[in-house]
């Protein structure tokens, strides 16, 4: 098989395949192996399902992770919507107030200093994290510095995230979406981080 037919092939499995096609593909190979084994031949290919079935586990799981706070952030999106029509006289900070009653955080259910605590990232990189983040979701941060984050990092926004508290995950969202504007954001990290 020459290389421009591999990369057909490997597409199609990546990009193309429905669930049904893989489980036809998957025999196919599981075939095939057999096939290898009992002629005496060797393969490249080592079907290994114990990795395979940790990699899904992996892979569901941080999908699973992400699916929850998409959704969480959804809502929080939308009660804020609803307190800016019915209420547009409350300050942003009355509105964060409602949102935390409403639609409590998980994560924060361990008290601020505790996460204080755990986190070993120190002020001054924590803050370089956050404004790296806006620049990134803003578009401002430069091709260089995105290549040079990934290549030190991998999926640096994730990593991010996942160390950002839940006090600071939760300013970022509303200041991203506008709700709240750059001086309350900033003071809202400050506060969390002091």
């Amino acid at each position: 098989m020459d290389r421009d037919q591999l990369y057909k092939v490997v597409d199609a499995i990546l990009n193309q395949a429905t669930e049904d096609d893989l489980e036809v593909i998957e025999a196919a190979l599981q075939r095939r192996l057999g096939e290898d084994e009992e002629g005496g031949g060797s393969s490249a290919f080592q079907f290994a399902p114990k990795k395979i079935a940790e990699e899904s586990a992996h892979s569901i799981s941080e999908q699973v992770s992400y699916s929850k706070s998409t959704v969480r952030n959804m809502i929080k999106n939308f009660a804020v919507d609803i307190i800016r029509k019915e209420a547009p006289e409350l300050s942003d900070e009355q509105v964060r107030e409602l949102l935390k009653a409403w639609i409590p955080d998980p994560e924060s259910a361990t008290p601020r200093a505790q996460h204080k605590k755990e986190s070993n990232i120190p002020f001054d990189m924590m803050i370089a994290m956050i404004e790296q983040f806006i620049e990134y979701s803003e578009g401002r941060l430069s091709v260089r510095q995105q290549a040079q984050l990934r290549q030190e990092m991998g999926e640096w926004q994730e990593k991010y995230w996942k160390w950002f508290p839940p006090d600071i995950r939760e300013a970022l969202s509303l200041y991203l979406k506008g709700t709240i504007d750059k001086e309350t954001f900033w003071l809202d990290v400050h506060k969390t981080l002091s």
